[in-house]
């Protein structure tokens, strides 16, 4: 088991206690008129990453800086994901980016920033 996940080429490690992942079964409930409940599943799984990356404004070797994980963000093609325990995926980096620095000097040598985000599998 590794202490980060590699995104796009580059490692990001997460913060302790605000990473997960999430499996999802793709399902369409209705309601009917009778009162009983028709559920539709779908053939797949999804599997959904969320959490917190911190990233340092200067990173050591191999790890991404704040620009490589904007720049993966704004692709819109599929990226490589590697998770902790070292499986591979084909995921998409989706919803809001959202950074908060932990330091008032933003490119200061020893600034961290906090980056909210979201990866969904795509096979």
């Amino acid at each position: 088991m590794n202490d980060y996940v590699t995104l796009d080429s580059k490692k990001y490690k997460a913060l302790f206690g605000q990473w997960g992942r999430q499996k999802r079964k793709p399902a369409k409930i209705r309601m009917l008129l009778s009162g009983a409940v028709d559920v539709t599943y779908g053939p797949g799984e999804w599997y959904i990453w969320e959490g917190a990356f911190i990233v340092p404004a200067t990173p050591d070797s191999g790890f991404g800086a704040p620009a490589d994980l904007e720049a993966s963000y704004a692709k819109t093609t599929t990226l490589a994901f590697t998770d902790h325990d070292g499986e591979e995926y084909t995921v998409h980096f989706v919803g809001v980016l959202d950074r908060k620095t932990l330091t008032p000097l933003l490119d200061g040598l020893y600034n961290r920033f906090i980056y909210q985000v979201r990866i969904i599998r795509v096979s």
